[in-house]
């Protein structure tokens, strides 16, 4: 599904439009030569009909704008549903240094540099949000890059696994450590095991841990991918990405977003959750109470249910020779688990998570584009 995504995107495929390209065809012909025969032939079609070309983005050069409506969706959510003491949207990613006779040593000082490069680069790392209290707007303001004083860099020093499991958990579930008045949304925590240095000299070295902590409204899922290839550049190269003052910026983004004419989609909207009860509870069984007050606490209980390779082959398998998408097929299987579930309920509304970098200019770009859709069956 990534791959008919990234050719959607690549080759600005309107798949509506022709009923020759689509996903269950990419499953029936799994290889790249196959698929390069499917994009020539939909190509070709579409190069003989009348095709306006889509109008690139381009950088507006500003430093402050409305926020996006993703963010706005996230600072809202914290303040209203959740209290000061819940760390909700924080994006922690830990990592262990695994390292061989062979690796190339990396000093603490430029594992430093490679992060002021990514942070000089994209705008959104040293962004703050302040809400205008005059026209009750949440505003975004980028920060003038200033080496150092737009994240918070922190070395601990751990002699055993019981010392590192406690400075991990500290830093996952504190919401003190970011300040997004003044742009403070990223936090990198380097635990030592059992060094006898400290200076920023020293080498990472085995068994090391490495803890990058970003906040949500600043930072999706799609934004890690970004985030550690433009790390792993830095590092290889010994150098920061160039900041060019004319690259294309979230912010820009967040301008580009509200000129949209989004009447159409309000219209579906409407249409697709029309009659629907937000109010009424789906009368599950459970063994734990929600508690029905207008703050939550950010506490959450998952359950890992694993499958074998044979399901696994299986399902797509049925998928394919069913012409519909794996995460069709998903749907259709937690709607009937929920429909059994919940004595027979017909009119459900599940919501599921969607990338929503729709466009070329939104591939490389860090920030908060990941948008919670409604589908009701």
């Amino acid at each position: 599904m990534c791959l008919f995504a990234q050719y959607q995107i690549k080759f600005s495929l309107d798949t509506k439009s022709s009923s020759s390209f689509n996903i269950a065809s990419l499953f029936r012909q799994p290889t790249i030569a196959e698929h390069t025969q499917i994009l020539q032939q939909w190509l070709d079609h579409t190069s003989s009909q009348t095709h306006q070309p889509t109008q690139l983005w381009s950088t507006l050069n500003i430093s402050q704008a409305e926020a996006s409506y993703g963010q706005q969706c996230i600072f809202a959510d914290q303040t209203i549903r959740f209290s000061n003491e819940t760390s909700i949207y924080n994006v922690p990613l830990v990592y262990r240094i695994i390292s061989n006779s062979n690796s190339q040593q990396i000093t603490i000082d430029r594992l430093r540099q490679a992060i002021d490069g990514i942070i000089a680069k994209h705008a959104i790392l040293r962004t703050s949000l302040d809400w205008n209290i005059d026209t009750n707007v949440l505003v975004q303001s980028i920060q003038q890059f200033n080496y150092r004083n737009q994240y918070e860099f922190v070395i601990s020093y751990a002699e055993n696994d019981e010392e590192i499991t406690k400075i991990i958990n500290k830093e996952i579930t504190s919401s003190k450590l970011f300040d997004l008045n003044r742009g403070i949304i990223l936090r990198c925590h380097i635990i030592k095991y059992n060094s006898t240095r400290k200076d920023e000299e020293i080498c990472l070295e085995n068994n090391d841990i490495i803890i990058f902590k970003l906040h949500h409204i600043a930072f999706d899922g799609a934004s890690r991918r970004i985030f550690f290839s433009d790390l792993k550049y830095n590092l290889e190269n010994d150098s920061t990405l160039l900041n060019n003052e004319n690259q294309f910026q979230y912010i820009d983004y967040s301008v580009y977003e509200k000129q949209m004419d989004i009447i159409s989609s309000c219209h579906f909207w409407q249409s697709h959750l029309y009659g629907l009860n937000l109010e009424r509870r789906i009368m599950l069984p459970f063994d734990r109470h929600r508690l029905l007050t207008d703050q939550h606490s950010g506490f959450a209980h998952l359950i890992d249910i694993p499958f074998d390779n044979d399901l696994i082959h299986s399902f797509l398998d049925y998928a394919s020779s069913q012409d519909i998408t794996p995460f069709q097929l998903g749907l259709t299987i937690f709607y009937t688990f929920l429909y059994k579930l919940s004595q027979n309920q017909n009119d459900l509304c599940i919501s599921c998570i969607h990338a929503n970098r729709y466009r070329t200019e939104l591939q490389n770009l860090i920030g908060m584009f990941v948008a919670t859709l409604p589908h009701r069956i």
